[in-house]
């Protein structure tokens, strides 16, 4: 499993503890670490996308930011997991051309779409709208508008539940 976290370096841990809750003692989990969290410089998209391992990757797990750069290098540089669990979206921050990278990743690729009622950065409603007619793609709404998506439990519950199903 590959966890791409959000913006913020608290991310990284809830990420871990995210794939944790999902996986099995037999799963290899990685969670990336940005190179901005440790400097003053603003998230580069184009430089994260182009660290990641894109082989192998059985199952992807992108929050907010880690979405964007699950798409670039999808687009890129051949990131091709099996499934993806994207956490999140933050349509605001999203070009016309990051847009269509999302749906072409979602007509191929079984993904798990996990959006907040009224997220700050996307409505549930608006990322429905925005992957249109998908036949990979599954939307599950949630509770809240913070986009910070806090219970763990309930993330568990989806996820293993679409990965079961």
């Amino acid at each position: 499993m590959l966890g791409l976290p959000g913006q913020d370096p608290a991310t990284q841990a809830w990420m871990t503890t995210l794939l944790e809750a999902i996986g099995d003692a037999n799963d290899t989990c990685t969670v990336a670490r940005y190179r901005h969290w440790d400097s003053d410089q603003q998230p580069d998209v184009k430089f994260e996308a182009a660290q990641i391992d894109t082989h192998s990757v059985d199952l992807l797990v992108g929050k907010s930011l880690g979405t964007m750069i699950s798409l670039v290098a999808h687009k890129g540089h051949g990131l091709a997991p099996e499934r993806a669990v994207f956490i999140g979206l933050p349509l605001v921050a999203y070009s016309d051309g990051l847009r269509d990278t999302l749906r072409e990743f979602a007509s191929t690729t079984p993904t798990l779409f996990i959006q907040q009622t009224a997220d700050r950065t996307a409505a549930y409603s608006d990322v429905v709208e925005c992957i249109g007619d998908c036949p990979q793609a599954t939307t599950v709404e949630v509770a809240g508008s913070d986009h910070v998506y806090s219970d763990i439990e309930e993330l568990r519950a989806i996820i293993t539940g679409w990965l079961a199903g």
